[in-house]
């Protein structure tokens, strides 16, 4: 398996963590919710008993009042404000009992009923009968009242047993999505640390195998360099020819450099391709997703429908049950497939411009990828709008706000390549730094300024982790880096094809976590050497 696909496994692997996190987690937030809801309902399902056993004790105060005295003294329109009471309450009660209890609702609700008919029926009689009709009413009217209080109570325990339960529900399930995702964030930790483990063996062995082979070559030569020393008479060819070695190597190293600074260029390629890839993606999902649920088949059964009832078409359409709906069947499937036809138009155009967009990356990496020392006629702002275009995605997902300041922008012969590579080099770096600094809030700008008649800067400022005055004095020796995966020779290799060039390089930064600015100065024409 290639380090790719490992990478790829373990970033996979991750990701089913996280997803399965989540769903746990979500699912018991649901069933948390769905307990604290039933416990709302029962809680205002007997408040809403309360004062219905309120209004009822109020009600028969005022029954046992009326009993002592006349019959003429008896108000019905003060019954019917307590019965409007009740049947205010009831309704509360339908709606915080839900679907839970229908019996004891349905029997609540009868007996509310009845007693607005005993009500009426009081009104009229007191309106128009007789002293003892009266009181006949007012007693009935009290039977009814009695069946109400009992359907209350009633109501009242069983919405107890359903707020007990309600409560119990939540307290088993409040303290699940805590437990369940600690305890899969705990296995993830474990696998995760046995993959790391694996990994790092499979990175280590190589590394191994390459420093034994090294230190076989460093023995061997150092046996030759120690026989050309014993051999006095061909000392001077033996020191030409070291000295042409040396200058192979040199070129050698230079080439390695700038293959690496192509590397880390067609890297930050790779990195927005892959930005984009994952767009692609969501769009090719949603298409699929659409074309899976689209109601093709429909028309299809509608025309073998059609087509078996060719003879009696007319019939089969106007008499027919299945017949007299084909109609408005074809008509809502017609619409929907226009529907689905403005979506997939919509993401299909979405898609074609992530690929023109990744078109677009890949046509600016290519046209960098010429061979070095070539002087070109050009704007520097040219080359850091394609800087800031190729770290485009990069900053959109890490949230850094990138600046450009243009004070100067006239043409200028540089060596288009070897510049490149080195704002790619400095604006990677800088993208690293913000994104290790403890707090949001990123920001990297590139600027470009004359300094006399004949020099120009660019200069690419980060608010990330700054550079300690230690490091800074050695971050542009061959080998020194801070980055745990760093080569360190990525700012060595910049420094040198910037003297090259006829300019230099240089840093600057007050401290840890105080940002840092990188200084490329060039001639503003180029010397002859690059020329030539």
């Amino acid at each position: 398996m290639s380090l790719t696909w490992k990478l790829i496994l373990g970033f996979l692997f991750a990701l089913v963590l996280q997803v399965l996190q989540m769903c746990i987690s979500s699912y018991f937030t649901a069933q948390m919710q769905e307990a604290t809801a039933s416990v709302s309902a029962s809680l205002k399902a007997n408040i809403a008993v309360q004062r219905g056993t309120e209004a009822i004790r109020e009600l028969h105060q005022r029954l046992r009042s009326d009993g002592a005295g006349a019959a003429t003294a008896i108000d019905a329109a003060v019954y019917q404000v307590y019965v409007d009471e009740l049947v205010e309450q009831r309704t509360l009660l339908d709606r915080a009992l839900g679907r839970a209890d229908r019996d004891l609702a349905r029997r609540l609700g009868a007996a509310v009923e009845a007693l607005q008919k005993h009500a009426v029926e009081v009104g009229k009689v007191v309106r128009d009968g007789s002293e003892e009709e009266a009181r006949d009413a007012v007693a009935f009217f009290d039977d009814a009242l009695q069946d109400v209080q009992q359907a209350l109570l009633r109501t009242q325990i069983a919405v107890g047993h359903a707020a007990e339960a309600g409560v119990r529900r939540e307290e088993e399930v409040h303290d699940l999505p805590m437990r369940a995702s600690l305890l899969i964030t705990l296995i993830g930790v474990v696998l995760m640390a046995v993959f790391v483990a694996w990994f790092s063996r499979q990175l280590v062995v190589p590394i191994q195998r390459a420093w034994a082979e090294l230190e076989r070559r460093v023995a061997e030569r150092t046996r030759e360099l120690a026989h050309t020393v014993q051999a006095l008479e061909g000392e001077i060819g033996e020191r030409k020819r070291i000295e042409a070695q040396k200058d192979h190597l040199h070129e050698q190293l230079v080439e390695t450099s700038r293959r690496a600074g192509m590397a880390e260029l067609a890297n930050g390629v790779l990195h927005n391709v892959g930005n984009v890839l994952n767009s692609v993606n969501v769009s090719a999902n949603l298409l699929l997703d659409r074309l899976r649920k689209s109601k093709a088949d429909g028309l299809q059964k509608a025309v073998q429908l059609i087509h078996q009832h060719e003879q009696d078409l007319g019939r089969f359409l106007t008499s027919s049950p299945q017949g007299q709906k084909l109609p408005h069947y074809l008509d809502q499937l017609a619409v929907h497939l226009l529907q689905d036809r403005e979506a997939l138009l919509g993401e299909t155009k979405d898609l074609s411009v992530r690929i023109d967009h990744m078109k677009e990356i890949v046509s600016r990496q290519q046209s960098y990828t010429r061979v070095a020392g070539t002087a070109s006629r050009l704007r520097l702002s040219t080359l850091v709008e394609d800087v800031m275009a190729m770290h485009e995605a990069s900053f959109a997902k890490l949230d850094i706000r990138t600046v450009g300041r243009i004070e100067w922008d006239e043409e200028c012969d540089v060596d288009r390549s070897r510049v490149m590579q080195i704002l790619m080099n400095l604006v990677s770096n800088a993208r690293q730094s913000v994104r290790e600094r403890a707090r949001g809030g990123g920001a990297i700008e590139i600027a470009i300024r004359q300094r006399g008649q004949d020099r120009v800067q660019l200069r690419v400022t980060d608010n990330g982790i700054g550079i300690s005055r230690a490091d800074l004095a050695k971050i542009f020796a061959h080998g020194f880096t801070t980055k745990s995966d760093g080569h360190g020779f990525g700012l060595h290799h910049s420094a040198n094809a910037a003297a090259e060039m006829g300019g230099r390089l240089w840093a600057e930064s007050e401290g840890h976590g105080l940002g840092a600015t990188f200084v490329l100065e060039l001639p503003a024409r180029s010397p002859a050497g690059i020329a030539a």
